[in-house]
């Protein structure tokens, strides 16, 4: 103890930060906004393979017109406006992945410069640093921005809608500016299905707080922008959303495919606790904290500050949380990460407050406690970043071209019907052409000796290539012991997230 608290070690801490503020506030803000910029552009260029669900988009897309993307035996679960980005992105090159992942990293970079200008109008000097920081190198949010979905324009168009809601208490609108406001509203509603929790639960929050105030001018215009917010909602859910809610096979749409994600109520004050417990997990690993009760505390302490000190910008924040949680236990929007995005710059800002209470009283009475929690919070999401890219990665196409390479006349190519998609998007590319391969069928959930009796069929031929990726459970454990007791194994090849294995099945044993 007298060791944590010896007068060297608050030396070290007030030599860092003579040094820290000599290099200046400015200058710390342009080295994370730098950061954040590099990590997404890494990212970007990185040129990943196309995974299962971008094929399906790219594919999809292609196949249809502006007029078919209205159409309800055309729809794709996504948000119409971000399908007609991506349809001006494909219709330049389908097969070019910097073209169709354009727009995600766009909004990305529109993100991180959103979430600098409402951050900095919210908290202290310290804790607005912090929250720079941890949003520049969040691993969810750099992985996203290279991504043909449509998370990273949820937070773009969550931030736009904060950064309006700020500007709108800050400043004197005229008829003028409440009918633009509410136009863009209207406007990027059609970007982002989770706009509608940020505007109830914000935009009540917002009402609540003019109501205490007794502003009624401005009362009576959020009442205003929110009636033609609400009207061109129940266009948009008449028009698109219902459709999208039933999208998928026959026997499984959106809703059924996220059953197990959605928030059961709790029976018990220990349910109540172990849902606490499993937010703060879960928030902590959103934002890239993976020691889940150091981001749990931080946020705790984040809740605890915003509600002593500034309560309204508490409500504005967490509301749209608690909308989440009460739209999620009404079985109609999954608590999965990639869905909960739009969570992430309220969470930071929250534990970026956090953050700074606990380096308060750490300077003052255990130093090196402070040192190690400040390094803690600073190496984990950079680490965390690389990490969650390869852990997503499926990288089909070194394994489509060694099979171009290695592939003899008369070869059978059989591919798995988890990486039917991304296949025939590189299909062109890699020249196989349709009749040069056979898909899979899928019996995700049924009775595996479906796919036995389907591998079972292409006995008889003495070369089959086997590719695979994007596995479901221990499919593909299943396949190979089954073709290494039927067959020889003559090549192979593994790459990250995918693999091909080249059998001889000529003589089943």
């Amino acid at each position: 103890m007298n060791y944590l608290n010896s007068n060297s070690l608050k030396k070290l801490i007030v030599n860092w930060q003579i040094k820290f503020q000599r290099l200046g506030y400015q200058r710390w803000l342009l080295i994370f906004i730098i950061l954040g910029v590099v990590f997404r552009l890494i990212e970007y260029l990185s040129i990943r393979s196309v995974d299962l669900d971008e094929a399906n988009i790219a594919y999809g897309i292609s196949n249809f017109s502006f007029e078919d993307l209205m159409k309800k035996k055309h729809v794709l679960p996504y948000p119409f406006l971000f399908l007609v980005f991506e349809k001006l992105a494909i219709s330049i090159s389908r097969d070019n992945e910097l073209c169709i992942r354009f727009f995600p990293f766009i909004f990305s970079l529109i993100s991180l410069l959103l979430f600098i200008k409402i951050a900095k109008k919210i908290v202290s000097q310290r804790s607005f640093l912090i929250a720079a920081y941890l949003f520049a190198v969040c691993p969810h949010l750099i992985y996203y921005s290279a991504v043909l979905k449509q998370y990273s324009s949820d937070v773009a168009m969550t931030l736009l809608f904060y950064w309006g809601y700020l500007k709108f208490c800050s400043t004197k609108f005229e008829n003028f500016h409440v009918f633009l406001f509410a136009l863009i509203g209207c406007f990027i509603m059609w970007i982002s299905y989770p706009l509608v929790f940020i505007i109830v639960g914000a935009g009540l929050s917002l009402m609540i707080f003019l109501w205490k105030e007794r502003a009624w001018e401005k009362i009576w215009q959020l009442f205003i922008i929110h009636i033609l917010w609400g009207i061109n909602f129940i266009f948009y859910y008449f028009l698109s959303i219902r459709y999208v809610i039933n999208y998928g096979t026959s026997s499984q749409g959106v809703i059924d495919y996220w059953k197990n994600t959605f928030l059961s109520l709790p029976d018990s004050f220990l349910g109540v606790i172990r849902h606490i417990f499993h937010f703060l997990g879960l928030s902590s690993r959103l934002v890239g904290i993976p020691v889940e009760p150091l981001g749990g505390l931080f946020l705790i302490l984040g809740f605890s500050s915003m509600w002593l000190q500034k309560r309204n910008y508490f409500f504005l924040f967490f509301s749209p949380i608690i909308v989440t949680f009460i739209v999620s236990a009404m079985h109609k929007y999954p608590l999965e990460k990639r869905f909960l995005l739009f969570w992430i710059p309220a969470l930071i800002i929250f534990m970026a407050e956090g953050i700074n209470v606990i380096w308060k009283k750490a300077k003052e009475t255990s130093p090196f406690l402070g040192i190690m929690l400040m390094g803690l919070v600073l190496i984990q999401p950079i680490s965390l970043a690389y990490t969650l890219n390869s852990f997503f990665d499926e990288e089909i196409k070194p394994v489509m071209e060694y099979i171009k390479k290695h592939k003899q006349e008369g070869d059978i190519v059989y591919v798995y019907y988890g990486a039917a998609p991304a296949f025939k998007y590189y299909a062109k590319r890699y020249d196989f052409k349709e009749g040069d391969y056979l898909i899979g069928i899928s019996a995700r959930g049924e009775n595996p000796k479906r796919y036995l009796q389907n591998l079972y069929q292409l006995t008889g031929n003495k070369r089959v290539w086997i590719l695979w990726s994007h596995i479901y459970g221990h499919e593909d454990k299943i396949l190979i012991f089954y073709l290494n007791n039927i067959g020889q194994r003559k090549d192979a090849v593994i790459g990250e997230g995918a693999a091909a294995f080249l059998y001889d099945l000529s003589e089943t044993r």
